[in-house]
């Protein structure tokens, strides 16, 4: 008998939007966040004799590339978290990072949203902007989409460099020895998720009123 080649259908990504609105609820709304983000305050001390100044925890320009940095895979939590604040020390020395964030508590895309949020004392006339993550599906596609948007790892920072600075700083963080990938690219309103063909969308402003959000 003929074995079937069919292959298992692949379980379809879900709306990550309601999900991340029980997680902001749960954390207790979209806040005032800090300028900086303290954990990256922390990782950059050691080398503020040398000049480095952390960067700020809001994105900061439309265009601007939306990079995901993280201690390589496979080595243990110590090597891997020095190696992390070797390679974004270096690049804020360099002075190419604009802004940085560590993707805490909600993962990801509760770090994306938190970049989005005005600090504190910051005049309301300043820009408002927006993010576009995107990825391209593959095989798992539903867990791994949920993994990358709201997985809780400690390693992982978000940072946004010029766009035409994207692939040198890809570059230059694998050559110190972190992985580096680019996630998305800051843009002038909106949260927008892309995962291949299939597209999510929510106003900014609706979430930081907690209005419940809908996908298109």
């Amino acid at each position: 008998m003929k074995e079937s080649s069919t292959q298992p259908a692949q379980a379809e990504p879900l709306d990550p939007m309601p999900q991340l609105q029980r997680i902001l609820s749960a954390l207790g709304g979209l806040q005032a966040v800090a300028a900086v983000d303290p954990g990256m305050q922390t990782m950059v001390a050691p080398w503020v004799e040398d000049g480095a100044v952390c960067p700020p925890g809001r994105f900061q320009s439309a265009g601007d590339a939306v990079l995901v940095v993280s201690g390589p895979m496979g080595e243990g939590a110590a090597e891997g978290g020095s190696i992390l604040r070797t390679t974004l020390a270096g690049l804020v020395l360099e002075g190419v990072i604009r802004s940085a964030r560590r993707c805490g508590q909600g993962g990801l895309l509760v770090a994306a949203v938190d970049c989005l949020v005005r600090p504190p004392g910051e005049s309301a006339s300043a820009e408002s902007l927006g993010v576009v993550l995107q990825w391209m599906p593959a095989a798992g596609s539903a867990v791994v989409l949920e993994e990358e948007l709201f997985g809780e790892r400690p390693d992982r920072v978000l940072v946004t460099v010029r766009g035409e600075d994207a692939g040198r700083v890809l570059k230059q963080a694998r050559i110190l020895g972190a992985a580096a990938v680019r996630v998305g690219t800051v843009a002038d309103s909106g949260l927008v998720i892309r995962f291949g063909e299939r597209e999510w969308c929510a106003s900014v402003t609706d979430l930081l009123d907690g209005k419940r959000v809908g996908s298109s």
